[in-house]
């Protein structure tokens, strides 16, 4: 089985204060000094494809991992990484775009890498991004290449004893299962205690050498790219959105009192009691 998965990493925006949200010409703010880090649903994703690779070790057929990033700003740090964890491939597509806010360009620089593997691929995206959040790009991918998305995958387990995967998604608090079966792009949601595993050293030290791989898919045209972030939605403008609680003290002379004035008060109104 081949899995790709699809994942970048971003600003820390909350490192941001409000006063570094000035934007420039294009009204993009300045990120450049801001500490990165993996993008929150990336990450389980990674974690995830590692945790089948895990449960595939002793059958006939090997999971072969490729990591797979089209961000400007990855680290080589965070790449070497992936490998040391035993990814096969640390693929970065370079471009010198800016990609943040278009997912349309992103999808088609995916799409094209995508369409040079022989096998028909898992591949893992993260719902959405930190920069932009419109959770596109999981499915323009799909479309692009004409499989199916499922989308939010919560779990996803190897099948026996075929290569199809049992897969979790959540629906509004509700938790789906269904058997599938590659090509297909999962979109990877909201996953309880997933965070990627953090090398050793001994990982490190047995990837030593190796360098992720930095290419531009043939028959990628990079004014073609250029032409589609053109098309797409223009931003004209940002603002910060106070987000303030309203609040209200409660006292009475005891216990029972303040909870009667609370009930009396607030409460029956909010139930429209």
């Amino acid at each position: 089985m081949k899995v790709i998965v699809c994942f970048k990493e971003a600003p820390d925006l909350e490192r941001m204060a409000p006063a570094d949200w000035e934007t420039d010409a294009a009204l993009k703010p300045d990120t450049r000094f801001v500490p990165t880090v993996l993008n929150v649903y990336d990450e389980s994703a990674l974690e995830m494809a590692l945790r089948l690779r895990d449960a595939a070790r002793g059958r006939e057929k090997t999971t072969e991992l490729i990591a797979l990033t089209v961000d400007s700003v990855s680290p080589p740090r965070m790449l070497k990484n992936l490998l040391a964890l035993q990814y096969d491939r640390v693929v970065k597509i370079e471009s010198s775009l800016d990609l943040r806010f278009h997912a349309l360009a992103v999808a088609k620089l995916l799409a094209a890498f995508i369409k040079t593997q022989d096998d028909a691929p898992v591949i893992f995206c993260g719902v959405r991004s930190n920069e932009g959040d419109n959770g596109k790009t999981p499915l323009l991918l799909a479309e692009m290449l004409g499989i199916p998305c499922i989308t939010p995958v919560i779990d996803a387990t190897l099948a026996a004893p075929d290569e199809s995967l049992d897969v979790t998604v959540d629906i509004d608090g509700w938790r789906v299962g269904q058997r599938v079966r590659a090509p297909v792009v999962l979109a990877v949601g909201n996953v309880a205690g997933s965070s990627l595993r953090i090398p050793t050293l001994k990982d490190k030290m047995r990837v030593k050498g190796r360098e992720p791989e930095m290419i531009l898919p043939a028959g990628i045209d990079v004014e073609e790219i250029a032409a589609v972030m053109a098309r797409e939605e223009e931003l004209v403008s940002l603002k910060t959105e106070r987000q303030k609680r309203d609040t209200a003290f409660v006292r009475g002379q005891d216990m029972a009192e303040t909870a009667a004035i609370f009930y009396n008060q607030y409460l029956k109104k909010r139930a429209g009691i």
